[in-house]
């Protein structure tokens, strides 16, 4: 059992037009158009997040502003408590700080940033405090 030797006569014949594949509309697979009409849907999804972003980011910090949150704290540096930039640095990554930081938003705390105590907030109801939490989190 002899393999035949490399050679021209050996390789696969190749088709009038060239070589370049799909070089004409009517060439190409019916599979193209279909993966086409499927990617649409997500790129419209990817559209839509894209511009709620900014929207959810407004709504925070609208409802900081409302809950009186910015009069300790401010988005790049701290008032009296420290800034959000500075909250979402420290607790990146945390799996427990969305939990812990909704905790401390409802029921106040001392000794994390310093001396000065950050009181309760019992006008804040718990999915406020989430979406502060989460809005916070998320400032970069």
């Amino acid at each position: 059992m002899h393999s035949p030797a490399p050679g021209p006569e050996n390789k696969p014949a190749r088709k009038a037009g060239g070589g370049a594949p799909f070089s004409t509309l009517s060439s190409m697979p019916r599979s193209i158009p279909f993966a086409a009409s499927a990617i649409a849907p997500l790129a419209a999804a990817l559209v839509m997040l894209c511009a709620a972003a900014p929207a959810q980011a407004q709504a925070g910090r609208d409802l900081a502003q409302q809950k009186n949150c910015l009069t300790c704290h401010g988005a790049n540096r701290g008032v009296l408590g420290p800034g959000f930039r500075e909250i979402a640095a420290r607790y990146a990554g945390k799996a427990e700080a969305q939990a812990q930081l909704v905790e401390r938003v409802l029921h106040g705390g001392v000794g994390n940033w310093g001396k000065v105590p950050m009181p309760a907030n019992t006008q804040l109801s718990d999915a406020d405090a989430r979406a502060l939490v989460t809005w916070i989190l998320e400032t970069r």
